[in-house]
């Protein structure tokens, strides 16, 4: 079970999703000011990571290349409810959501076929919540309920699940 965790700045919810795969495929995690200096090549995010030269989101274009620095393949997905599904049963862990204008990143971490629910992860709260697909498009999606974009993670290592 994925653990969620608490975006330290203000735009570090991309950070904190990178970390959760991370954390969930057994890879070593930096502290989330080192990630942010090695994404944004800035010096001293961990002195004050609230800077504005630091605590930036993410550029979606972007989130290939952060996932690649810790053997993670981002591939762009289909934002729709079947492309979800297929995702996450078909061993790609977790599917990252980019929200439109605000970057606001979160977690896809699981979907039970049974009750047709989602778990996310949404590291502004550091909090998992159970939703359907209509719930995630309403609280995350687009003015009419589209999702802006969403990646399927997975390893390019053997995969070492956490418990």
């Amino acid at each position: 079970m994925i653990a969620p965790q608490t975006q330290e700045q203000t735009n570090w919810c991309w950070i904190a999703c990178y970390l959760m795969v991370c954390s969930e495929y057994g890879v070593a995690v930096d502290e989330q000011c080192i990630v942010a200096q090695r994404a944004l090549g800035v010096a001293d995010c961990c002195t004050d990571g609230s800077i504005p030269a630091c605590n930036k989101t993410l550029d979606e274009n972007q989130v290939t290349a952060v996932f690649a620095t810790g053997a993670f393949i981002a591939a762009n997905m289909g934002s729709d409810e079947p492309s979800f599904r297929t995702a996450l049963n078909s061993g790609q862990v977790l599917v990252m959501l980019s929200l439109p204008a605000s970057y606001h990143y979160i977690l896809v971490a699981d979907y039970n076929a049974a009750t047709q629910i989602y778990t996310i992860h949404d590291p502004q709260y550091a909090t998992s919540t159970a939703a359907c697909f209509t719930d995630i498009q309403t609280a995350y999606g687009q003015p009419g309920g589209s999702i802006a974009r969403a990646w399927a993670i997975r390893s390019t290592a053997a995969r070492t699940p956490t418990a």
